[in-house]
């Protein structure tokens, strides 16, 4: 009767016990440390956005900031707390729900930085249907959409 090994698994059924000669490059070896590792950071990641939604979203807009060159000058205290529901399209803000639920730090005037006075906290998906839009754009896009579904 032969030995049955299945994949990579390493197991040897006949004898019920694990193969231990299988034998890995250094390069194998970084490639599944590192897996492993983003696989850890991005369970940490999220943890983190979820038990501390407020600080997530600061360091979020810290960094994007920093990436675009616009100013940056806000304290945390100048975010206030994150709503329960969003103020333009009145759906629940939730860090642990879906992606257009979550909340999201919006600049007022998308031509000035993250400054006091020039943010507040929306769902993301109002955050992506503002994206670049003018108020002009939205009143347009909204008088066509009104009139193709007449």
């Amino acid at each position: 009767m032969a030995t049955e090994i299945i994949g990579n698994l390493g197991i040897d059924y006949r004898k019920g016990r694990c193969r231990t000669h299988k034998r890995f490059s250094d390069a194998e070896k970084t490639a599944r440390s590192r897996l492993n590792n983003k696989d850890r950071l991005k369970l940490g990641q999220d943890l983190y956005r979820k038990e501390h939604p407020l600080k997530y979203l600061y360091a979020l807009a810290k960094r994007k900031a920093k990436d675009r060159g616009k100013e940056f000058s806000i304290l945390l205290e100048d975010l206030g707390n994150v709503p329960s529901v969003c103020p333009l399209l009145k759906i629940a803000i939730d860090s642990y729900g879906n992606l257009d639920g979550r909340p999201s730090i919006d600049r007022i005037d998308s031509s000035k930085g993250y400054i006091p006075g020039n943010v507040w906290i929306i769902s993301w998906k109002a955050n992506r249907l503002k994206n670049n839009a003018t108020i002009q754009d939205l009143k347009l896009l909204y008088e066509n959409l009104k009139k193709k579904l007449e």
